[in-house]
């Protein structure tokens, strides 16, 4: 439990987009519990740029230390 609240005030700017993220997610899932695959690629393009967002924090973190 200690390690996830150190993780989320390290990572308290992306909190926002990843809770976009999880809730479009939840939109995107159709009844029968599928994704079609433009709401596949959307996603994957939001996660790709979450992804993008962690890597130049972490590099810019590397920098200050």
């Amino acid at each position: 439990m200690l390690e996830a609240i150190r993780m989320a005030m390290k990572y308290k700017d992306l909190i926002p987009p990843a809770v976009d993220l999880i809730t479009d997610m939840e939109k995107s899932i159709s009844n029968d519990g599928k994704l079609s695959r433009k709401e596949q690629s959307r996603l994957m393009t939001k996660f790709h740029a979450l992804i993008k967002e962690i890597k130049t924090q972490r590099k810019s973190g590397d920098k200050a230390a």
